[in-house]
């Protein structure tokens, strides 16, 4: 009986994929937002680790119901990092970058957060769900695409002239964002 040629591990869109072949070509390829990311010969399920090279081709990894949300895999720049919130720039790929609440450029509207960097330039970006990612938030304040600095947020709602206003989440705790970006933005006059 054939076995399924993928399954789902967790929120982020990890798959492991079967590799026939016996001895050592047989094993797992371990993808992320359909992204190949290594292969192993065993699996280590374990909590608290989503993809971890465990040594000896061993993928560690933690398996969960899922975010439920539209997590992929984007093209990102090398200095682009986790916890960033970025737009679609239109280039193949999909291709992503810093999103910026400014007008005139087309740098928003924001659709959601590099949750996971799996190469230097292989992004996963996580749209909704929680994501643990930051440093100073204040719990249950209403966070806003940053109009001054590309890839972050502001608890302070936008005011002046050419920026926009998009809520992009609530904090949970200094640390966790809940994600909610909203598709409604307002560009200021």
């Amino acid at each position: 009986m054939p076995w399924p040629p993928s399954l789902p591990i967790d929120g982020f869109g990890t798959l492991f994929r079967w590799l026939w072949g016996g001895g050592s070509g047989a094993g797992f390829s371990v993808l992320q937002g359909g992204v190949p990311i290594m292969t192993a010969t065993s699996l280590n399920f374990v909590s608290g680790t989503t993809v971890v090279d465990g040594g000896g081709q061993q993928a560690d990894l933690t398996v969960t119901g899922g975010s439920g949300g539209e997590d992929f895999a984007a093209t990102c720049a090398v200095a682009d990092t986790v916890g960033q919130i970025v737009y679609l720039t239109g280039a193949p790929g999909p291709a992503i970058a810093p999103a910026l609440g400014i007008h005139p450029g087309s740098t928003f509207p924001a659709i959601g957060f590099i949750s996971v960097k799996s190469t230097p330039t292989v992004c996963v970006v996580q749209t909704d769900g929680e994501l643990n990612a930051f440093a100073g938030l204040t719990p249950g304040v209403v966070y806003y695409l940053d109009p001054t600095t590309p890839g972050a947020i502001t608890s302070t709602a936008p005011i002046a002239a050419g920026q926009v206003v998009q809520k992009v989440g609530q904090a949970k705790d200094a640390t966790t964002l809940l994600i909610n970006t909203d598709d409604d933005f307002t560009l200021l006059t």
